[in-house]
């Protein structure tokens, strides 16, 4: 008698759990399959304390237009604290036109939670209400609990007149990731004019923590700085980076303005550094000679291609000299068009042919004012010729203003 005793007790306790448990199931069943607000309430009916459940009923009606006002009450009966349903209770509030109400809803979520939906929600709201003041202190909160992809309320502080400066005094602060992701939007959205402050603060900032991670972003800043033609702004940032031992480079150098004439591994960006072409047939290794660079090609390359390259500033007015030494072990003579090129001009250097360690120089006039060009060493077939194989390599490079013209 006993022995039978136990498995009747313990199955009488847990039947009510089987018993929940089946009908839980049976709702969600049929909750997946309502395809009406009436269909989806009569599932939830079968379990009336599911707040999701209650959630959904609530969405469906506002999807017809029909008022949900009463689902949203039920659903924070269930679950007061849920910034997620807060937010949405509010938002059907707002459009019932129950402004109060949704005022009390979203501040009610920022206080059960500190993270950034319920403060992006309210600086959302004072913004529809143009209540900016109210706005500019929830949206400088929001960022304080931001991540991933900003823009939305970057766009919105500027849609609320929210001024540059204002961005990084009152909203940003010295947050690295606030402050880069402000920089990026910038290099994307502009005005240009706003990055090198913003840039600035940005470097000042990454470079208490991890400085490495902020170069690919100012050198965005730089490539659009340079595409705008704020050339000396550009060169400001990359001294900035290097003062900060962000790059391995030494400041900018108006007398010798070439980046990396040694060719070290060219940092992300590439900002001022030298961007280094990738393609069929052709390989660039950096460092290779020691002090150069070697460019291999087997055959297959393209027709016509910009090897390497860089943004270069130069004072114009006069006249610059690029010198080099370079060898082409297994190109023969004429097999190639092989030279450099600034601003899209040419040398008229000649084609870069030699078994052996040879000097090389190309010198342009530049047009007068500070000019960004763009260096870069070009590989093509001449008319005639089969695409070559063998390899460049150079090493000596340097660029400097040639003393009293030509």
């Amino acid at each position: 008698m006993n022995r039978w005793l136990v498995p009747v007790v313990v199955a009488g306790m847990l039947a009510p759990v089987w018993v929940l448990s089946g009908r839980r199931g049976w709702a969600d069943w049929q909750s997946r399959q309502a395809r009406t607000p009436e269909a989806l309430e009569a599932a939830c009916g079968l379990d009336p304390d599911r707040a999701d459940c209650r959630a959904a009923v609530a969405r469906a009606r506002e999807e017809q237009a029909a008022d949900a006002g009463r689902e949203w009450a039920r659903v924070l009966e269930l679950n007061p604290r849920s910034a997620s349903y807060l937010a949405q209770a509010a938002l059907s509030a707002e459009f019932r036109g129950d402004f109060r109400g949704a005022e009390r809803l979203l501040l009610q979520a920022a206080r059960y939670n500190r993270l950034w939906l319920p403060r992006w929600s309210l600086a959302n709201f004072y913004y529809r209400h143009g209540r900016l003041e109210e706005f500019r202190r929830w949206a400088a909160l929001a960022f304080e609990r931001a991540y991933g992809d900003r823009t939305a309320l970057f766009r919105l502080c500027r849609a609320a007149g929210v001024e540059d400066r204002a961005m990084l005094e009152e909203m940003l602060g010295a947050d690295a990731e606030n402050l880069g992701a402000w920089v990026g939007y910038l290099a994307a959205e502009g005005p240009v004019e706003a990055l090198p402050a913003a840039a600035v603060n940005y470097i000042e900032a990454a470079a208490a923590g991890t400085g490495e991670a902020a170069v690919p972003r100012v050198n965005g800043a730089i490539r659009a700085l340079l595409r705008a033609g704020h050339g000396r702004e550009a060169a400001e940032l990359w001294t900035a980076m290097s003062r900060r031992r962000l790059i391995p480079y030494p400041e900018w150098n108006e007398a010798a303005p070439l980046v990396n004439a040694e060719f070290l591994r060219p940092v992300p960006g590439p900002g001022l550094d030298w961007a280094v072409a990738r393609g069929p047939g052709f390989e660039v290794f950096p460092g290779v000679p020691a002090g150069g660079i070697k460019v291999t090609f087997s055959g297959r390359q393209p027709e016509r291609v910009e090897l390497l390259a860089q943004e270069v500033l130069l004072r114009g007015g006069q006249a610059w000299r690029l010198e080099f030494e370079y060898q082409t072990p297994g190109i023969g003579d004429g097999a190639t068009s092989l030279g450099w090129r600034l601003g899209g001009m040419e040398a008229g250097q000649g084609r870069l042919s030699s078994e052996e360690w040879t000097r090389g120089e190309a010198v342009w006039e530049v047009p007068a004012g500070l000019q960004v060009l763009r260096l870069a060493l070009w590989s093509e077939r001449p008319r005639g010729q089969v695409r070559h194989e063998g390899e460049l390599r150079l090493r000596g490079v340097s660029l400097r203003p040639v003393e009293g013209g030509r």
